[in-house]
């Protein structure tokens, strides 16, 4: 290919008018390294993306269509600098410039590249220097609003991508209160990428972050129940992980974090029939109270009392979770939970045993109640009542 630094404007004008250009392209792609090519034309498109429709288009059917994940970042890149030189422009009560072209095409790349958009946000931010840049994209963004394309609100947006941990919890606490949450029950399509921020905030590196976005009030609302329940679950795994690896100045978080995830499903799955069985295998592994994770393990029990689980029916009422146990204590509360537990099983083995096969997963703790259950249960058949055989059978 012929090496050039510019992209020829005649070249641009003959490319931008081909309908079909970006399936072109995609069959080009799967015989010849075409990188080089397409980094130059995104240059080119996303330069005249604000004044060109036809070449705005072209760059917007590209993303569909064209596997590009290795140029979101430089895509990304450019657009907001576009959006920061044309903040300029919009104070000037002449100019006539909106940066609705910019979030059309960020809404495309968020569909495509969730993921590599929400890493190019970050290190824009990071090297753009100034406190403020995130605010000036929204604005900019958000001229002229268009309901229809999925961000209501962009500073919202581009602030839970920010690099700053405390400018993201600090935005998950403004949500709570500007009310954007609640308009979804107005308009289901509204906030879909804030929706997608927040979920993505679960996963959030920082647990803080994490904190913050369990402790939404809307949270179940705006989130599917099959997705938070999964959701959930990844971050009380994920918290039990940390508490249980060694002792380390994060452990009063992760349990604060693991607590409201209980909490959280609780709240929404703890009377639901369709996700009952889920929510009661959620705490099964905490049953029994272990020194690094007794407060975890206390509310466990206080939430599995009052679930309406077959095998929890007996349990003893838990301590406060806030209570510091002895190891003697612990001991005894423990003794009672297993005796329970096997009273229970053993009332309907079938049963208890066909749930608790399709939970036993490569979590250790699981497995090693499980263990202490069965091994109770056998205890308790010496007087005949129940059939050992039912037991390991089923």
């Amino acid at each position: 290919m012929q090496n050039f630094d510019m992209f020829p404007k005649k070249a641009l004008d003959i490319l931008k008018d081909i309908r079909d250009l970006a399936v072109i392209l995609l069959g080009l792609s799967k015989e010849f390294n075409i990188d080089k090519f397409l980094h130059m034309l995104f240059e080119v498109l996303v330069d005249c993306s604000s004044s060109d429709e036809l070449c705005r288009h072209a760059l917007v059917s590209i993303i569909e269509t064209v596997p590009v994940k290795d140029e979101v970042f430089h895509v990304v890149s450019k657009v907001l600098l576009s959006c920061l030189k044309l903040s300029q422009k919009i104070g000037d009560p002449g100019s006539s410039e909106s940066g609705s072209w910019a979030k059309r095409i960020l809404v495309v790349v968020n569909k495509h590249y969730p993921s590599e958009l929400c890493a190019a946000i970050r290190k824009f931010l990071e090297d753009v220097k100034g406190e403020s840049t995130y605010e000036i994209l929204g604005k900019v963004l958000d001229t002229n609003l268009d309901m229809s394309l999925g961000i209501l609100d962009s500073k919202f947006w581009l602030a839970l991508h920010h690099p700053k941990a405390v400018v993201r919890c600090a935005t998950l606490s403004r949500l709570n209160s500007s009310g954007i949450l609640k308009i979804k029950a107005v308009d289901s399509q509204s906030l879909v990428t804030i929706e997608d921020a927040i979920l993505r905030q679960l996963h959030d590196d920082d647990l803080t972050v994490v904190r913050a976005a369990l402790s939404l009030d809307e949270l179940s609302d705006m989130i599917s129940s099959s997705d938070l329940l999964k959701e959930l679950q990844y971050v009380l795994k994920r918290c039990i992980g940390i508490l249980m690896s060694s002792s380390s100045d994060k452990n009063s978080l992760a349990t604060d974090v693991a607590i409201l995830c209980l909490e959280n499903a609780n709240s929404k799955f703890g009377h639901d029939d369709d996700f009952l069985k889920t929510f009661a295998a959620m705490l099964f592994p905490l049953l029994l109270i272990l020194p690094k994770t007794q407060r975890l393990n206390l509310k466990a029990l206080q939430l599995a009392k009052e679930v309406k689980w077959p095998l929890y029916q007996n349990l003893a009422v838990a301590p406060s979770a806030e209570m510091k146990l002895q190891s003697g204590t612990l001991s005894s509360i423990n003794m009672k939970t297993v005796t329970s537990l096997a009273e229970a099983f053993l009332m309907h083995p079938e049963e208890h045993m066909a749930w608790l096969n399709k939970i036993n997963n490569d979590f250790q703790l699981l497995k090693t109640h499980l263990l202490f259950m069965l091994m109770q249960s056998f205890i308790m058949m010496k007087n005949g009542v129940f059939s050992f055989f039912t037991v390991i059978e089923n």
